[in-house]
């Protein structure tokens, strides 16, 4: 992802389950709410927030 407009095209497969977290390349979402948009969006069926300090990019829904 690039931008935040990306969020809105995601699709299931688009991400996948890494071992080691790599904040270089691992986006941020900034809040819960932006989180659980994307975790649906990419068809997670259960998925839990965690904060992290300083990601490289964190992207953020408002209304």
């Amino acid at each position: 992802m690039q931008k935040l407009e990306d969020i809105h095209t995601l699709k299931e497969g688009d991400f996948h389950l890494i071992e080691e977290l790599n904040l270089e390349i691992v986006p941020g979402f900034g809040n819960k709410e932006t989180a659980k948009r994307v975790a649906l969006a990419i068809g997670l069926k259960t998925w839990r927030y965690v904060r992290l300090d300083s990601p490289k990019r964190t992207y953020t829904l408002t209304a």
